[in-house]
């Protein structure tokens, strides 16, 4: 889940800089030979890593992250994905996603890295 995690952040920074690129050139990309096979490929990413994410929260309970932050983090996730494509998205929105987004992911992998933390410190005593 750590390394789906991290595929995911590098997927929001590419998005950015896709968006930020086609912004300044008014750049348009053919929707089925560019655009749906790059979000498939995505979709499936963050389909593998809900149910995995879902799972990890209802195995080890961490404070202050509940399943439906997952599920918006997904959307916002293909959300973006999809937006960067596009020249008129509106920018404020975008931003707001991809905040959103990588505060949820960035958060759970300090959650993971404290658990498996917590876990060392308990099979060294």
């Amino acid at each position: 889940m750590k390394i789906l995690t991290e595929q995911l952040l590098s997927v929001i920074q590419e998005s950015a800089n896709r968006m930020a690129k086609t912004k300044k050139e008014e750049k348009t990309f053919d929707f089925y030979a560019e655009v749906k096979p790059y979000v498939d490929k995505i979709s499936a990413l963050l389909d593998e890593w809900e149910v995995l994410a879902k799972k990890w929260i209802s195995t080890c309970r961490p404070k202050y992250l509940y399943p439906q932050q997952i599920e918006t983090a997904k959307d916002h996730i293909e959300n973006i994905a999809i937006q960067s494509f596009f020249h008129d998205t509106s920018q404020t929105r975008f931003n707001n996603r991809k905040q959103s987004a990588e505060y949820t992911l960035k958060y759970l992998l300090s959650e993971v890295q404290n658990k498996v933390a917590e876990k060392k410190e308990k099979a060294e005593k």
